[in-house]
């Protein structure tokens, strides 16, 4: 799971592809992606979730869950 919005979102989905392509990109709100991003990450499969969090579980080693708002 990349925590984040944007170009850095893109970015980080990039760099991070090569070494799982298990991913969810969770926004916190409006993705601040471009019509092609987006494309290209649903073109690898890789999910986009702009809906807001409100929580995030877990400790210093491992996330858990998250609670997004309904």
């Amino acid at each position: 799971m990349i925590l984040v919005k944007g170009d850095r979102a893109f970015h980080l989905a990039k760099m991070v592809y090569d070494w799982s392509q298990d991913l969810i990109i969770c926004t916190n709100g409006d993705s601040d992606l471009s019509t092609e991003q987006l494309y290209l990450l649903q073109k690898k499969g890789i999910q986009v979730l702009e809906n807001m969090i409100t929580a995030i579980e877990g400790d210093d080693k491992k996330m858990n869950a998250i609670t997004f708002h309904k």
